[in-house]
């Protein structure tokens, strides 16, 4: 073999003995000629993974005479005398010595063996660029497939970390009008570290974001600027490049290495530079595509809305009491639009409506032809108009129209379409002509009467009203009042159902007297009147309309009503005056007061405090209680019973300072209640009080709360004073039998000194000053007896 060539070349037997190599092989793996034949191919010169592949394929070939590495090159690794490991590209061609063909000494060998070292090197950053190439164009890729920012980041982390060999990356991101950078996403040791928010020149992104230019830095452990944090000292080596907007560096790439020695060179900073850019248009891009995505949403809602809206139109157009029409501006004016209630209104389809080119004028009253075709041109030319005839209706009676329409021209000028409504007037024309025939027979008595006259259709419409009925309502006029109210049940009535039961007695009766409701005036304020009301027929029975009175009624309810509260009022104070006097202590009949006012009121809280003995003369709480719920207000019940009150503080306080009732519109916003806190937490809001008097002393105060703010009731807070007042007596009476009581005793000892004085008299015998003792004694005892006479008769 030539020693010429730059290609190793060398021999070997059926065994693996090397017999040949030439210097090049020599240069090649580092061992000489002399060293190496005689020595094992394997052993020599491949690593243990080649040494497998190189036997089994001998083996095959002994056993076979079939080797598939015959006459072509195959790439392997092969181990320097230095140990270190290149690759190599190696041809094996086998040579028959003559011997038998089964005979393993039957072949040799010969090996042609070329480094492919720097070839691999070139073909390395060949896959790299490759890689790099493919990213960017799976990268372009998911920008037109992503659905949100986040899965683009995530696929930028992980692109980048694979352009580097590294599984270790994140993203930050700048928020608009924000001051720190915070971590969007992260991948291996960087994924628990998101939402970490960072300054500008803090750490390797920080600098990057304020610098705008790509970081690397080879030991991590050592670098003066990073953060102090020890899940960081993890890091070998770490790298960042700016995500730019323009010029505005709008977020950070970074990406680390964990092994020891690995850093990033200029060749990864640059590719990774150039991959950044790519990632700012896609983040560009990204944000770009989700506006858009969000002008889609809105544009969708926008056409729902609009679809919605059209759905209203058509129904508002369907359910309308005018049919809505567009027909020709000249010829026969035939239809080309009608809406869909024509059939509820006349009895036609639309569909018969637009077939048929003479369906408007064929089925106009014959007698108002000649007067509406007359009326129609000058109307047409003049662009708008209204017209009222009659027209027939499918089942062959004819009904009072009135057409109202505009005129829709071309470009030039000229009448193209006319587009308007039919509505049904028939009722008005039959009122119109009722109203005639009605003439002045009444019409002095109609427009000077002081109650409401009124005539109406059954379908709700005024036919007449007199200036009276007006007033009564809040109208200026009677015309005003029939143009206004056209739908009874909604714009009338408090309680819209009151108009059906009305009819209904009318139908069931003929006539209805006395009916009462409360009805809206125009103002909105709501007044009591009573109706009379009996039907109009025709000769053969049909109902034509309906007439009858109307008198307004709100002062009489409103005294009805004042009689009624007067009277329970009354009935309240007699209940109280009552139990006052039958009470057998003061704590029963105050019980009974805090009980018969709570059910009056409805106020679901009541209590008692008592004036103390001492010379404070403070309020003290009692046990005296209604609660009609006392789990809700039992914290209101505990920091009452722990209050005292000084003349002038808070409710009962001022009722005590003043000697009369008081009314709370809101405990909770009154400054001088110190309960306030708590009522509000126990939903206590309006609160009065009223004393309970002696002669002209408080001795007690009741005080009642609601949990609604309640404007003050002066007729109420009139009978509490009076209650009060009855109240007192009781403390009266109490106090007078306990004086009765202490007089009695007195008595009883002045009598028990008198006997015990007479029998020493006795003893003595001293008769004579026996007589002026019991004289004088008699004085003693006679003004006890006087005082206990006086209070026997009371």
């Amino acid at each position: 073999m030539s020693t010429r060539t730059r290609v190793a070349g060398i021999g070997f037997e059926a065994d693996g003995r090397l017999t040949k190599w030439n210097p090049q092989a020599e240069a090649m793996f580092g061992w000489s000629c002399q060293e190496a034949v005689g020595q094992s191919l394997s052993a020599l010169i491949l690593p243990l993974q080649s040494q497998e592949v190189y036997r089994r394929n001998l083996k095959q070939f002994l056993d076979t005479g079939a080797w598939s590495v015959w006459d072509e090159q195959i790439e392997i690794t092969a181990r320097h005398r230095d140990g270190h490991e290149f690759p190599i590209e190696l041809a094996i061609c086998p040579i028959q010595s003559g011997e038998s063909y089964n005979s393993p000494q039957a072949f040799q060998f010969n090996a042609f063996i070329s480094d492919i070292t720097e070839r691999k090197q070139v073909e390395e950053k060949l896959r790299q660029q490759n890689e790099y190439l493919t990213a960017l164009h799976e990268t372009t890729l998911a920008l037109m497939n992503r659905l949100e920012i986040h899965d683009l980041l995530e696929t930028i982390v992980l692109r980048a970390g694979a352009l580097v060999g590294t599984p270790h990356g994140f993203i930050r991101l700048v928020e608009p009008g924000e001051t720190e950078m915070g971590m969007k996403v992260g991948v291996g040791i960087y994924s628990s570290l998101i939402g970490h928010r960072i300054k500008p020149g803090e750490g390797v992104a920080g600098k990057v974001w304020k610098t705008g230019q790509p970081l690397a830095v080879e030991d991590f452990h050592t670098w003066a600027g990073r953060i102090p944090d020890s899940s960081h000292d993890i890091f070998r080596a770490v790298v960042a490049v700016p995500l730019k907007s323009g010029s505005k560096v709008v977020g950070v790439i970074g990406l680390g290495y964990l092994e020891e020695g690995r850093t990033f060179g200029e060749n990864e900073i640059l590719l990774l530079s150039r991959f950044a850019q790519l990632a700012s248009i896609a983040l560009d891009n990204a944000q770009l595509y989700t506006s858009a995505q969000q002008e889609l949403i809105e544009r969708k809602r926008a056409e729902e809305a609009l679809r919605e809206a059209r759905t209203r139109l058509q129904y508002l157009i369907d359910s309308s009491p005018a049919v809505i029409y567009s027909t020709q501006a000249n010829g026969n004016y035939s239809a080309t639009f009608v809406s869909e209630n024509l059939s509820t209104i006349l009895g036609y389809t639309p569909r018969e409506a637009l077939e048929d080119p003479q369906f408007w004028i064929t089925r106009l009253h014959p007698q108002d032809v000649p007067r509406v075709l007359s009326k129609l041109s000058p109307l047409i030319a003049q662009g708008e108009g209204e017209l009222e005839y009659r027209f027939r209706h499918r089942d062959g009676h004819y009904l009072w129209i009135r057409d109202a329409f505009k005129v829709i021209c071309d470009t030039a000028g000229h009448p193209m379409e006319i587009v308007g409504s039919w509505t049904d007037i028939t009722e008005r024309k039959q009122s119109e002509e009722i109203l005639r025939e009605l003439g002045e027979k009444y019409r002095n008595i109609f427009e000077n009467a002081i109650e409401g006259i009124f005539q109406i259709m059954p379908g709700g419409r005024y036919i007449s009203a007199n200036p009276a009925l007006a007033r009564i309502y809040g109208y200026e006029s009677a015309r005003e009042l029939i143009t206004h109210l056209t739908d009874f049940a909604r714009q009338f009535y408090v309680e819209p159902d009151r108009r059906a039961e009305f009819i209904r007695l009318v139908q069931e009766h003929g006539t209805v007297s006395g009916f009462e409701s409360q009805v809206y005036r125009k103002d909105g304020c709501v007044i009591w009147i009573s109706e009379d009301v009996h039907s109009v027929r025709d000769k053969n029975g049909t109902l034509l309309y309906y007439e009858g009175t109307v008198e307004d009624i709100t002062e009489r309810k409103r005294a009805e009503e004042e009689l009624q509260r007067s009277t329970r009022l009354v009935q309240l104070l007699q209940v109280v005056a009552i139990a006052a006097n039958q009470a057998s202590t003061v704590e029963a009949a105050l019980q009974i007061g805090l009980d018969q006012i709570c059910a009056y009121t409805g106020w679901p809280v009541g209590h008692v405090y008592l004036l103390t003995g001492d010379s404070k003369g403070e309020l003290a709480p009692t046990t005296l209680w209604h609660l009609e719920d006392p789990e809700r207000f039992e914290t209101f019940r505990k920091v009452t019973d722990a209050t005292r009150f000084a003349s002038g503080v808070e409710l009962p306080g001022r009722v005590l300072a003043s000697g009369k009732p008081v009314w709370i519109i809101d405990v909770t916003r009154d400054l001088n209640f110190l309960r306030a806190n708590t009522a509000k937490e126990a939903g206590v809001r309006a609160g009065f009080g009223f004393p309970v008097l002696v002669g002209a002393e408080v001795a007690a105060v009741l005080e009642f709360f609601s949990v609604e703010a309640v404007e003050p009731d002066k007729a109420l807070l009139e009978v509490m004073a009076h209650i009060g007042t009855q109240l007192g007596r009781v403390f009266e009476r109490k106090q007078a039998e306990e004086e009765l009581h202490r007089q009695n005793s007195e008595l009883e000892k002045t009598l028990h000194r008198l006997k015990t004085m007479q029998n020493q008299l006795i003893t003595q015998e001293k008769l004579a000053s026996l007589g002026a003792l019991t004289a004088g004694i008699a004085h003693e005892i006679k003004n006890p007896l006087n005082f206990v006479n006086s209070f026997a008769e009371l």
